[in-house]
């Protein structure tokens, strides 16, 4: 499906995945269920290091991780993005923003 794993940071299949792993240490200190504790998105936008990693073709659970956060912290970190994107990217802060801006509008709607 993707040529780079660098790409499918927001896909739901990978979330899930780490979600399981996530799931699984919070289990281990005798938690329950780690989703239904409150918590805090925090989305570090110099994450995202491809053009394609920001437009996933599922976003089921970065939504779904949207509606049950108590809240949502974004850190724009623009030299961070630059630095961090692979060869040939092209992904600013701004347009980062603007994109994950539109995805936690289109989840609350």
């Amino acid at each position: 499906m993707y040529d780079d794993p660098l790409d499918q940071v927001l896909e739901s299949l990978y979330l899930n995945d780490q979600l399981s792993l996530a799931q699984e240490m919070f289990a281990s200190v005798g938690h329950g269920a780690l989703l239904h504790a409150p918590y805090i998105l925090d989305i570090d936008l110099d994450y995202f290091h491809t053009d394609q990693s920001i437009r996933p073709n599922d976003l089921g659970t970065f939504y779904r991780l949207i509606q049950g956060a108590a809240g949502i912290t974004i850190a724009t970190e623009p030299w961070f993005v630059m630095d961090g994107r692979m060869d040939g990217a092209n992904i600013t802060s701004d347009e980062l923003l603007d994109i994950v801006m539109n995805y936690i509008y289109a989840a609350l709607c």
